[in-house]
Formats: structure tokens, C-alpha cells, sequence
């Protein structure tokens, strides 16, 4: 039974940033890391190089734990956000 003051995922994708940089930027890159707090959480990110290689963050989600789940979640996710015909 699934707790009602928690949750398993989270995604936040930035939109308006998302078109720009498909048009000029083809490689997105896609990592995970540890979350060191009480939740032991892990944050995935989805990002990108602008012209000055600044690194821009196209997406992040919060998961429980880094498994071929929450992989599956962020990728279908980010996937479906993306203004592809």
C-alpha cells in the first residue's frame, strides 16, 4: 500500500527549452546520481552542451531507486515530451 505523504516519481521537463536545442544540439546526455539526504532518493537528468558549453538541464526526475524502472519512467516520460512529428 503506497503511502499517501510520499511518491515513487517525480518528472519535470523544461519545455521551452526542449525545441531550441533539437534543432542545433543533436546529443542529449542522460545520467543518474545519489540523492545523500534522509530519503536516499536518486536524481536522473537529461541534459545538453549549449555554443559556450554551458550545461543545460532539459529534464530531471526523483526516483526511488535507480532500476531498469525508473530508467523506463524518465526515458518514456522525456520521450513523450519531446515535439517530435
Amino acid at each position: 500500500m503506497q503511502r499517501l505523504d510520499s511518491f515513487n516519481e517525480f518528472l519535470f521537463v523544461q519545455q521551452s527549452l526542449i525545441y531550441p536545442f533539437l534543432l542545433v544540439c543533436p546529443f542529449i546526455a542522460v545520467d543518474g546520481t545519489f540523492i545523500e539526504t534522509r530519503f536516499q532518493q536518486i536524481l536522473l537528468l537529461a541534459v545538453v552542451l549549449d555554443a559556450n558549453n554551458n550545461i543545460l538541464v532539459l529534464a530531471w526526475a526523483i526516483v526511488e531507486s535507480e532500476n531498469r524502472d525508473s530508467w523506463r519512467y524518465f526515458v518514456m516520460n522525456f520521450l513523450a515530451a519531446l515535439p517530435i512529428p
